[in-house]
């Protein structure tokens, strides 16, 4: 029966389209690869392109796998990623309608089209996914730094006074024990 459909001039439109649909989708990922932008993208992409409708969901789902440290992530990503999914089952639902013999060329057309701009604003997409998650994690990475900058930095003021100090006229008759004087503390009775 499937070999008769493939034969038939409805069957061999549909075989036309879904082959012509994967080459521009395939086009289109080569050339995010070529530029290097999208990471786990690349996979939504290739599962989506494949017709694997399922797995690039499971991808979009385990996003913020990694990020529950970053509170942020969850606050500005959620809705980006909503909308992926939401792509995801678009173009999923036009390419299965668009695989029906009942459906004209010009129609088939139409969803191809619209299929290609879903899946360009998917690429868009997660290409602001990714821009968030390097956001995050540099927003992170910037405390930890301000951190160890003021760590080494107080360490280095530390150091110069004390040998100031050291070097002194005044380090004979002047000592450390009388600058910790200034700050002893008693407890009223």
């Amino acid at each position: 029966m499937g070999a008769l459909q493939e034969n038939t001039p409805s069957g061999q439109k549909i075989n036309a389209y879904v082959k012509g649909l994967e080459k521009r989708l395939a086009e289109l990922i080569e050339q995010d690869a070529r530029k290097g932008h999208i990471s786990f993208g690349n996979v939504v992409l290739s599962s989506v392109a494949q017709g694997n409708y399922e797995r690039a969901a499971k991808e979009l789902e385990s996003v913020g796998i990694g990020f529950e440290g970053y509170p942020g992530f969850e606050i500005r990503a959620r809705r980006f990623i909503e909308h992926a999914k939401g792509l995801v089952i678009a173009i999923k639902t036009k390419h299965e309608v668009g695989k029906s013999p009942h459906v004209n060329k010009s129609k088939q057309k139409e969803l191809s089209d619209r299929i290609t701009e879903h899946f360009v604003d998917l690429k868009k997409t997660l290409i602001v996914i990714e821009k968030i998650q390097k956001s995050v994690r540099a927003a992170d990475m910037g405390s930890t730094v301000y951190f160890f900058k003021t760590c080494f930095y107080s360490a280095a003021a530390v150091f110069i006074l004390y040998t100031i100090y050291q070097n002194s006229a005044y380090s004979d008759s002047f000592s450390l024990r009388d600058i910790f004087s200034f700050f002893e503390f008693q407890w009223p009775d």
